[in-house]
Formats: structure tokens, sequence, C-alpha cells
């Protein structure tokens, strides 16, 4: 198992996926942990699903997420790719929660509640409005 997350820039602290420079993944069946630049960060649009994508490019299984981290769009990209979420509090750090073991089965979910959702800006939402419907146009 492959559990990920975006890392703050203190190099401990679990953020939402834009807020961090890191995403830290460790491998569960060799422990060994190993940090990527997070493209999100210094994204100027897109910020939490350009982080979701490089989550599943890195082949994360399991996300710990605090309040916040997801909306739709990136929720979506994470359900896609297989991705099951790890909830956490806001201020956990990756030694505390992520550094060892595995997560308790009862931790992990498929979806986060729309609770935990960031809420979309009305730009935001326009623009996936308009994407969605041009892509189904030109079927």
């Amino acid at each position: 198992m492959r559990i990920g997350a975006v890392i703050g820039p203190d190099q401990k602290t679990i953020v939402p996926l834009p807020d961090g420079p890191i995403i830290r993944v460790r491998d569960t069946e060799n422990n060994i942990t190993e940090d990527y630049p997070n493209p999100a960060y210094t994204a100027e649009t897109h910020r939490r699903p350009t982080a979701a994508k490089a989550l599943v490019d890195h082949h994360v299984d399991v996300v710990l997420t605090v309040p916040g981290s997801f909306c739709s769009p990136s929720h979506k990209i994470a359900r896609q790719g297989g991705i099951a979420f790890w909830p956490v509090e806001s201020g956990s750090t990756w030694q505390e929660v992520g550094a060892e073991g595995e997560p308790p089965p009862a931790a992990v979910i498929d979806a986060l509640p729309l609770s935990e959702l960031m809420k979309q800006n009305l730009a935001s939402i326009k623009y996936y409005w308009n994407r969605r419907r041009n892509s189904s146009s030109t079927r």
C-alpha cells in the first residue's frame, strides 16, 4: 500500500492539497518514504486538481487528508484514480499518523462527505461547467 499526503513548508504538517510544497509517499511494503515536489504549490490555477493528479501519478492508494483539502473536481480525480481517503484533524503531522504502519481499516473511506470538500468559487464552477458542456457537445 502507498500512503500519501501533502506536507506543509515546515516539512512535517499535513496540509490541504495546494498548500504544501511536498507530496510525501510511503510504501508500506518496503517502508520507503519519498518526497516529491507538489506541482500545485506554485500553480496559478486548478491547484487542487493538479495535486490530485500528482497523487494518482505517484500511485497513491490512500491519502491522508485534512478538512478543506479536496474540492469536487480534485475529489473526482482522486476517486477515479483509485485513491481512498484517510481523514485526519487539521494540524496533524506525518510523524503522528503517516510515518509507520498501515491505516486502521475503519479510518479509510472511499469518498469524503460533501461537508469536507472545499467550496468552489463562482469562476471555478463556471469553468468546470463550460468544460463539461463543451466536451459533451464534441461527442
